[in-house]
């Protein structure tokens, strides 16, 4: 097996890292496409809360030291990375565990209305309008196969940013992202959303993460404040307070309470049936019963507001109006397949953090496969490791084995395009976990510490550990040469 090795740059600052680009395994790349900060940036977001600056070479080092030995991590968060990465499957699918933008389990996923869904699939209930699912039950179903295969099917809510108006996409993966400390932001008309500080939100200008876009600030003390006004796109059938029409009855109630409704007001209504689990089922005003006898009958029998209005397509924008600090806790995170990398969540437009080439718009490439210098034996004692190799003969058989494959699976996936399959399903002639893609990633120093600490492990796979080692020696240690040395020292040895 090729050993991995260790190499000394002289500190270079991060703009002139730009644009390069180191080969990886037999046919991947790894290519630094914009870095933000460097060591000094992280000294002096340390300094700012009592307002100071560099005080020298030799302190500022040593408050970077001071820093990571105990943990202060938040200062790291200023230097942010952005990748193009080309690699195989099998490390896409190890890479993408790495979730550092995430959503807490109970936060509200937006799906098109969809007419197939029925209560026996155990997933939802066909609405009139749009419907929603927690993102932890959503992880929950991805993992048995027939709810993924259903899953899979079903129209997410992406917005298209080109023109402003909702669409629809395919979900390509659903993960669970660890436990993180979450905050809720509460929007001007009600809807809430509990993510990570580092999950991506679209702003009036922009894409920013949750803590920059609304200047959160967190006291020794625990106490949360925001320091900057922030303007989020919504989805209007996004969840909270929200009036749904009934020709020319109007009743104020709220989505989010499952069997609940608003009570204690004339014309407020609720569900006649409760729907534990099933959140797009608050949705579908078939089920409203209404609170006051004299005008059930009238809302029963009323037209429902339809999700093909117009008016429920289009962004809009809603101010941030109150942030809390929720605690730790379990994350998820979803990726999209498509052009637009988003999806609906809480009623907020939210990014998947990871941008893919996509099968269904570009043709693979012939021998676009990753074939390995050597076959590794399994280990007899860890069931997720390798030990030793086979020898160079029957290595050398198998090889030549797996390039017929190859051949015979691309020429069935060149006939299906030459006969008009769709590239969308002629893929599936493809070898799954061999073929190359290439996404873009952006991630900061210290959620990268964390990635570099457990794939540049002994025990790490090899596929996976070649590009985190890349990435340390030739992106990370040069930009940020304190930063490495105290990585080394205080936290990488507790990881080999």
């Amino acid at each position: 097996m090729p050993h991995l090795t260790s190499i000394t740059i002289l500190h270079m600052a991060p703009k002139d890292l730009l644009s390069k680009r180191v080969d990886v395994l037999d046919k991947g790349f790894i290519e630094l496409q914009d870095v933000m900060g460097d060591d000094l940036a992280i000294v002096n977001a340390a300094r700012v809360s009592f307002l100071g600056e560099s005080k020298g070479e030799d302190k500022d080092k040593k408050l970077l030291f001071y820093l990571l030995k105990n943990r202060h991590t938040s200062p790291f968060e200023q230097v942010e990375f952005k990748f193009r990465v080309r690699a195989p499957v099998v490390t896409w699918w190890q890479w993408v565990r790495h979730r550092t933008w995430c959503l807490a389990g109970d936060t509200p996923v937006t799906f098109a209305r969809h007419d197939h869904l029925a209560p026996a699939s155990g997933v939802g209930i066909a609405s009139d309008r749009d419907a929603r699912l927690a993102i932890q039950r959503l992880y929950t179903l991805w993992q048995d196969p027939h709810g993924r295969s259903t899953i899979r099917n079903m129209p997410i809510r992406v917005y298209n940013e080109e023109n402003g108006v909702f669409t629809t996409a395919t979900v390509a993966d659903v993960m669970y992202s660890g436990r993180q400390e979450v905050f809720e932001i509460e929007l001007e008309e009600g809807q809430a959303l509990a993510c990570t500080r580092h999950h991506l939100l679209l702003t009036a200008d922009g894409w920013q993460r949750l803590e920059d876009a609304v200047g959160l600030s967190v006291t020794p003390g625990g106490t949360v404040t925001m320091r900057k006004d922030c303007q989020v796109v919504t989805h209007p059938t996004g969840g909270g307070r929200h009036h749904a029409r009934y020709s020319d009855v109007y009743a104020d109630w709220d989505r989010s309470e499952i069997g609940a409704g608003v009570a204690g007001t004339a014309g407020a209504v609720r569900h006649a049936t409760l729907v534990p689990d099933q959140a797009w089922f608050a949705s579908d005003v078939k089920d409203l019963a209404a609170i006051g006898l004299a005008r059930q009958e009238e809302i029963r029998h009323a037209e429902p507001l339809g999700a093909d209005d117009a008016d429920d397509q289009v962004g809009t924008y809603q101010k941030v109006v109150k942030i809390r600090r929720v605690g730790v806790r379990d994350t998820y995170d979803i990726a999209v397949n498509g052009p637009h990398h988003n999806f609906v969540a809480g009623g907020l437009v939210v990014h998947n953090s990871f941008n893919a080439q996509s099968g269904r718009y570009v043709a693979f490439e012939e021998r676009d496969f990753y074939v390995p210098d050597v076959w590794r034996k399994q280990s007899p004692s860890n069931k997720q490791a390798s030990l030793g190799e086979l020898d160079l003969a029957d290595g050398a058989t198998l090889t030549q084995e797996l390039l017929a494959h190859y051949d015979r699976g691309y020429a069935l996936y060149q006939q299906a395009l030459a006969q008009g399959v769709a590239r969308e399903q002629a893929r599936v002639f493809l070898p799954g976990f061999s073929v190359y893609y290439t996404w873009v990633c952006k991630v900061d120093a210290h959620n990268l510490m964390h990635f570099l600490s457990l794939r540049m492990a002994d025990d790490a796979q090899y596929e996976i550990r070649v590009y985190a080692q890349a990435i340390y020696d030739h992106f990370f240690k040069p930009a940020l040469p304190w930063t490495a040395e105290a990585f080394e020292k205080f936290i990488l040895p507790q990881h080999t």
